[in-house]
């Protein structure tokens, strides 16, 4: 089975080296696909009962990328390059959802992975504006069943069942 990222993650990705470009960092980091995260619609309208302040996450994460990184700008205009934290997390998400069964990484996959990092300032704005990888599981595992019974079709199950007790 061949996993990749949806199509959502996908923009969050691009924006993300779009924002790192735009700051002129030489290294992709967590706070950068965090901030592309917190300004894509869809994952906002995802989130939008998930109780959590949003604004404060955002502006926090992007004040930390206008005025804290400025260790990592460069003359250089290349792309930048991840760093090892965000391989790490990229890497998690990548084997839960292989071990989950599925075949497209969204981005709450990704925002669980990165709930298990221990020093990043995205995680800590993310759990000081309400994130916490349990509650946020389980809001994701809801929202998957609404969608699931939304488009469940019993005429899929009766098929099923016939073909696996045959």
């Amino acid at each position: 089975m061949m996993l990749e990222p949806s199509s959502e993650l996908a923009k969050v990705f691009d924006r993300s080296i779009e924002i790192a470009m735009e700051n002129q960092h030489e290294y992709l980091t967590l706070e950068h696909i965090a901030l592309a995260m917190f300004t894509n619609q869809d994952f906002l309208d995802f989130i939008s009962d998930y109780p959590c302040e949003l604004d404060y996450i955002k502006s926090n994460v992007e004040h930390y990328i206008n005025n804290q990184l400025n260790d990592i700008k460069t003359d250089k205009r290349a792309n930048p390059q991840k760093t090892q934290t965000v391989e790490r997390c990229l890497n998690r998400a990548f084997t839960q959802v292989l071990f989950n069964g599925k075949n497209k990484i969204e981005i709450s996959d990704l925002i669980l992975s990165m709930l298990s990092e221990r020093k990043s300032h995205a995680v800590f704005y993310l759990l000081k504006g309400g994130f916490s990888k349990e509650s946020f599981s389980d809001y994701v595992d809801a929202e998957t069943i609404n969608v699931d019974e939304e488009s469940f079709n019993p005429g899929q199950f009766d098929k099923l069942l016939k073909q696996y007790t045959l």
